[in-house]
């Protein structure tokens, strides 16, 4: 094999060569290495200058949520934002409850938003002596609205201020079941469908306070013993005033304690 290499008998020209082949070698290596993109940092944490500017950016949108939220005379408000370096979201919780502080709360409800697309993440509403129930406006049977014309004049001799109602009734699914213990109303038996002037139906009522869009609205709960929904406890339907309904769904009703189980 040694015949097929041209031996080097200058030892300074081995030198050469050897340097020469080290040489090439280490710049070899080094465009590699510069060919390697560096690592690309994910989930980069902001600077403290960062931050702050989002926590001031943060509260602005707080108080933009604030000023678009109109509430009566009766009530006050207040909002407290936060911004979270991690998730790179504004919170903002909102507080709305009764004008007078030196008092204990009569009514007081808390809402959480998103603060940069404004979407309500949670609510909670919490009433004096009362209990409150979340829960989702849903689709009913869309009955009410032709039933309730030929039912309220009876039911005008029960309560007056049923005539500020709506001639509908709003479906909330509740988060929990609900069983009224004690009727507020109970009508007689009623021949109410020129239709079916045989049949009577038995209503009840319960006074409730109905929240929906940060507004809170006096109202009833609507039961008819003949309804097919008569034994669901998560289902109610709710008698009130007027009110323009959104694709937001979420509700919820305050009750007395000791009147439902």
């Amino acid at each position: 094999m040694l015949n097929n290499f041209k031996i080097l008998s200058n030892p300074i020209k081995v030198v050469v060569v050897l340097f020469t082949l080290v040489f090439l070698c280490s710049c070899k290596d080094r465009k590699n290495t510069a060919d390697i993109p560096p690592p690309v940092r994910t989930n980069q944490i902001p600077t403290a200058t960062e931050v702050f500017q989002m926590r001031s950016e943060c509260a602005s949108l707080g108080q933009k949520i604030l000023n678009k939220n109109i509430v009566g005379i009766a009530l006050t408000q207040s909002q407290l934002s936060n911004y979270n370096p991690k998730t790179n979201r504004c919170y903002v919780e909102l507080t709305v409850q009764t004008a007078d502080l030196s008092k204990e709360p009569e009514v007081m409800s808390r809402y959480l938003y998103d603060g940069q697309t404004e979407e309500m993440l949670a609510y909670t509403t919490i009433e004096k002596g009362k209990e409150p129930y979340n829960g989702t406006i849903t689709t009913g049977q869309k009955r009410a609205h032709q039933t309730i014309p030929l039912q309220m004049p009876y039911f005008l001799k029960y309560e007056s201020k049923f005539n500020k109602c709506t001639w509908a009734t709003i479906n909330v699914q509740l988060e929990r079941r609900l069983r009224i213990i004690k009727w507020d109303i109970e009508t007689a038996p009623i021949a109410w469908d020129p239709d079916k002037p045989d049949i009577s139906e038995v209503f009840s009522f319960h006074k409730i306070i109905f929240t929906y869009q940060n507004q809170i609205y006096p109202a009833w709960i609507y039961f008819p013993h003949n309804s097919p929904n008569r034994s669901d406890l998560w289902l109610i339907e709710v008698l009130t005033q007027p009110i323009p309904l959104t694709d937001n769904k979420i509700c919820s009703i305050n009750i007395e304690y000791g009147r439902y189980a």
